[in-house]
């Protein structure tokens, strides 16, 4: 009874984890915020918040102010065993740009946690950034793991109004057991074009291990200095999404919502400050 009860746990944690795997990918990389997630990803030549180096090291922003932000999903699709939760801050230190994150994804039988450190700088024109992340599993009835992964990023602006960027995550094929491609390896490639602070329209080609190639849409409209609409599209599983952030004084709240064509509607939301 004891090892048809042991093998039962071995059983379920397994199937949770390949489930809640694979739910994953259909979000996105799980750790972004809120902003990133209303535009589906594309924005990754471009500096949105302090999320943003987790898709693109490179970016940062241009000022010299302290920030700091967190995000919570707490019921992604229905499954509230898909709650994920984050937290980052940026600053400069020495004329370069260091940017911090936490984030923390699943329930008891499976479940992920990611500390990033990300630093950043101009040189020659562009930007460039690398990044380490302690990426961490725990798979109930099979133990714990702990890897470190690299990852790299460029930003270029062609023109004021135009500018491009370029990532590559886990740079040496780390994996949580001797079986490659549980973490995976992704490449983004995007351009961006803004109008006057108003209107900027995203494009990105992802390319990530094990998937089809990607493209990812996003649309940013500013009305106002207090106030940002976004909207995003991921091509290949038509996946829409939506987004408004209200800005006031160093406040900044997010919303965004998540429309999964079979998986339904997700929310998420986050609230940062700014110290200049």
């Amino acid at each position: 009874m004891n090892n048809f009860g042991s093998f039962g746990i071995h059983y379920l944690s397994w199937a949770a984890a390949l489930l809640l795997s694979a739910l994953q990918f259909s979000y996105g990389q799980f750790y972004n915020g809120v902003r990133q997630t209303a535009l589906s990803f594309s924005s990754v030549s471009y500096y949105q918040d302090v999320f943003s180096a987790v898709q693109n090291p490179a970016l940062f922003s241009p000022g010299e102010q302290v920030e700091i932000k967190s995000f919570y999903s707490p019921s992604p699709f229905g499954l509230n065993e898909l709650a994920l939760l984050g937290a980052g801050a940026s600053f400069s230190l020495s004329g370069t740009r260091v940017t911090t994150s936490i984030a923390s994804y699943g329930y008891s039988l499976y479940r992920e946690n990611t500390l990033m450190i990300s630093a950043a700088a101009n040189m020659f024109g562009f930007n460039a950034g690398l990044s380490l992340q302690a990426a961490h599993v725990n798979i109930k009835g099979y133990g714990t793991s702990l890897v470190p992964v690299f990852s790299a990023g460029i930003r270029y602006p062609l023109f004021p109004f135009l500018s491009v960027g370029s990532s590559f995550s886990n740079l040496a094929n780390a994996s949580w057991s001797n079986t490659n491609d549980q973490i995976g390896q992704t490449s983004l490639f995007g351009i961006r074009y803004e109008e006057e602070d108003f209107l900027a329209l995203s494009f990105t080609l992802k390319n990530e291990s094990g998937y089809k190639a990607e493209q990812l849409a996003g649309l940013e409209v500013k009305p106002s200095e207090y106030l940002l609409l976004m909207a995003g599209m991921q091509f290949t599983t038509r996946q829409y999404s939506t987004g408004i952030s209200f800005i006031y004084m160093g406040i900044v709240a997010d919303y965004a919502t998540v429309i999964h064509p079979i998986l339904g509607l997700s929310h998420q939301f986050a609230l940062g400050y700014t110290i200049r």
